[in-house]
């Protein structure tokens, strides 16, 4: 029994030493203050130009789910609920991505670079994340040290806010019923395998046909990007599926339009997408088309019209996304 009592003696004082009831190190204060601040406390103060990105992350609530890529994942890393987005560029592309599918239904916000490719997102996100009726731009940065930067929030369909003086607006999406509409031969259909939940699907055999029209919004002078996320196939089954379309055949023209004060509507640009590019992926899947363009001056009612070319395929357009040039 007394060596038991001595035993316990020790042990006591043993953590008393070790752990003392006033420890020097209760003192210091730490660098980046309390874990997990609401404003996601990083010091960035070295670095120039990064208030507005700052403001921007302060958005995001304290413990949200959070999901971001590499570089931007930094500025969210201390949310104990972060996930990092990893990609590899060279072949074979995959993801690493360390959010799990099953979590990809309860993310809050999503911080994206500006001309993030969706095919770099976890399927399970890039299926959601630009289905106007689950996501929406909450706000976004233009000049940053890593560049353009945009944060969506689920559940949000307010107007995109910029944070910082650079950029007149964010970018922002497009797809059928929300600022696309389909033509005479076209259709809006849900589907969930658009990465917009919906598409504009065209009918086949009504020989050169329109598939679209619109946003018509108002854009300042500037650089801008457009990306469209398109899919396409022959119809093999349609009573016109008779020729055999190449790889080298123009199936859609892209047509960017304005006004610009009052001379009405003018072309702007022509681009056109071959079968093999909107096959790239294989016909069916969706795929990635990519310009620049550049306004020197304003123009309203700027629309991103398409053109199906070969009668007896379909196409199904998911969303067009129009957005300032990173700077």
């Amino acid at each position: 029994m007394a060596v038991l009592s001595v035993g316990c003696a020790l042990i006591i004082a043993g953590n008393l030493f070790l752990n003392p009831l006033n420890p020097v190190a209760a003192t210091i204060v730490p660098r980046f203050g309390e874990p997990f601040p609401p404003t996601f406390g990083i010091d960035w103060a070295p670095l120039p130009d990064t208030q507005s990105l700052q403001t921007l992350i302060s958005v995001i609530p304290q413990n949200a789910i959070v999901a971001a890529p590499l570089p931007v994942y930094s500025l969210v890393a201390d949310d104990p609920y972060a996930y990092p987005l990893i990609h590899f560029n060279s072949p074979p592309l995959y993801n690493d991505s360390l959010l799990p599918d099953n979590e990809s239904a309860r993310v809050q916000y999503v911080l994206l670079p500006y001309n993030m490719p969706a095919i770099y997102m976890p399927v399970a996100l890039s299926n959601t994340l630009y289905d106007r009726s689950l996501f929406g731009v909450r706000g976004c940065v233009a000049s940053s040290p890593v560049g353009g930067v945009e944060l969506f929030q689920r559940g949000y369909s307010g107007t995109p806010e910029v944070f910082g003086p650079t950029a007149p607006l964010c970018p922002n999406y497009f797809a059928g019923g929300a600022g696309l509409t389909p033509a005479k031969y076209a259709s809006t259909v849900v589907n969930a395998s658009s990465p917009a939940g919906v598409m504009v699907v065209t009918k086949p055999c009504h020989g050169i046909q329109p598939i679209w029209t619109g946003p018509g919004i108002s854009l300042p002078a500037g650089d801008y990007s457009v990306h469209l996320v398109v899919a396409g196939y022959n119809a093999t089954s349609a009573v016109c599926a008779t020729k055999n379309v190449s790889a080298t055949r123009q199936l859609i023209r892209l047509n960017l339009t304005g006004e610009e004060g009052g001379k009405g509507t003018q072309t702007l640009h022509l681009w056109n997408l071959t079968q093999g590019q909107v096959c790239s992926l294989g016909c069916g899947n969706f795929t990635f088309g990519n310009w620049t363009f550049d306004l020197t001056t304003s123009y309203t009612d700027l629309s991103l019209s398409g053109e199906l070319l070969v009668a007896e395929y379909v196409i199904e357009l998911a969303y067009i996304l129009i957005l300032p040039s990173d700077s």
